[in-house]
């Protein structure tokens, strides 16, 4: 809706999509500025609007966490927080130089001039306008090939792609992080799990060591892949592992789960992964060198083909095998909808799986598609399915507030609550029954 000339416009802004409810509030955009403008009435409307956001979360995430199944995937959004980057960030930060002060580094007009003699017309591109690096190492990668199958060696081309790939893995090694949004978070899920529940399971695709760190501060254990002892090689088998108290177990003759247990599968691998020879390795960050390269799948047009590769083969895998289960919860956290072959994967579990549940967190959820706009990818597929299912529902918050907001429930205090109501529901009925009795009598 235009308000008064061509350069601003009011939106409305989404925190909650879903059949039964929206939650959302108008705000004044700056088209030229492209930042939105703060009136005092719109203000109100938002402050009001984010109130009742936050009771949303509380109150339709309190089952999800207890979901017998619980699946978590999360993309770049998430480690945002604790200092990670977005895509749109690693492309300011590889690519914002110009050429005087590049000297030996990167610099935008050096990388697309290797891509095309062109470069004011690939600067014209939607995928620029979006600073979308996938599409740009991509480019440089057929580059590379094409050259490759003509029998020549592009060492420029090698040579920078070499080196973003250095520089990418750089910006997501961020050291000693302490991620206490990550701590919150997997409290919060850890709390709410029934122990003899399948674990929670996180499939994660940054390369940073956020919930690793976390895990590590609040004492909770991550099976992911890496067989326990010192030197720590992949094994897909040792996601089957669990961790039981045998004492315990022994004396009431049954397994007796570790509460604080989760699965971490890092789709698109780690900072910390080697490959040495067959064995794929992970390192303490303490022990990673600069010089050597860590097992990743970069952004590229042959991430798809890497993903069916060992370990990501087994990751991939495990993803779709636990998004056919039945009594699933699906949340999505910070995640692009980037990756096709995710994509199709979230796509064919909510058509194949009824009794899958989504939530998606996003800060961006934009609940007016048109009808063309409502297939032009998953996000928006999701967004068009809230509007007619109970089974999926969007919250438009960042990771931070959405774990802000998420409830602090007690598996344990809540069985113990409904075991003293059912203490309480058969003492009633015993303190009548004689009442009952008499009744019969005087009859």
């Amino acid at each position: 809706m235009k308000n008064g000339t061509d350069q601003k416009e009011v939106v409305k802004k989404f925190l909650f999509l879903s059949k039964d409810d929206q939650i959302s509030y108008e705000v004044s955009l700056d088209k030229k500025r492209g930042n939105f403008l703060r009136k005092k009435d719109e203000a109100l409307a938002e402050a009001k609007a984010n109130e009742i956001h936050a009771k949303a979360i509380e109150d339709k995430c309190k089952e999800a966490l207890k979901s017998e199944n619980l699946v978590i995937l999360t993309g770049a959004g998430s480690s945002m927080d604790g200092g990670g980057k977005s895509v749109s960030e690693i492309w300011e930060e590889l690519l914002g130089k110009d050429e005087v002060e590049a000297q030996k580094e990167l610099y935008l007009n050096k990388v697309l001039g290797l891509v095309t003699k062109k470069i004011e017309e690939i600067k014209k591109e939607k995928f620029f306008d979006k600073k979308n690096l996938e599409e740009l190492l991509s480019r440089l990668e057929i580059e590379r090939k094409a050259a490759k199958n003509r029998g020549e060696e592009n060492k420029e081309i090698s040579d920078q792609i070499k080196e973003i790939n250095t520089q990418i893995k750089k910006l997501c090694s961020v050291p000693n992080s302490e991620p206490k949004t990550h701590q919150t978070f997997l409290t919060k899920i850890l709390a709410a799990r029934k122990k003899t529940s399948p674990r929670a399971k996180i499939f994660t695709l940054n390369y940073d060591t956020f919930f690793e760190d976390a895990a590590s501060e609040i004492k909770a254990v991550v099976i992911d892949g890496f067989c326990f002892n010192e030197k720590r090689i992949f094994n897909s088998t040792d996601f089957d592992l669990d961790i039981v108290q045998r004492e315990n177990s022994r004396i009431h003759k049954e397994e007796n789960f570790y509460d604080k247990v989760f699965h971490l599968y890092k789709m698109h691998g780690s900072v910390t992964w080697q490959l040495e020879g067959r064995e794929i390795k992970k390192l303490d960050k303490s022990q990673i060198k600069k010089d050597e390269e860590p097992l990743l799948i970069y952004p590229n047009a042959s991430k798809f083909e890497e993903s069916y590769q060992m370990p990501f083969y087994e990751m991939i895998s495990r993803f779709q095998i636990s998004l056919r289960a039945t009594n699933t919860t699906l949340m999505i956290i910070g995640y692009s909808f980037g990756d096709a072959h995710v994509n199709r994967m979230i796509e064919e579990a909510v058509d194949s799986n009824l009794s899958l549940k989504v939530i998606v967190v996003d800060p961006n959820v934009d609940g007016e598609k048109t009808k063309e706009e409502e297939h032009e990818n998953l996000k928006n597929m999701l967004i068009n399915h809230a509007k007619n299912s109970a089974r999926i529902m969007f919250f438009g918050a960042t990771f931070k507030d959405f774990v802000k907001e998420l409830p602090e429930i007690s598996y344990e205090n809540e069985r113990e609550k409904t075991l003293k109501e059912a203490i309480d529901e058969a003492l009633k009925e015993a303190l009548k029954a004689p009442k009952k009795n008499e009744e019969k009598i005087s009859e």
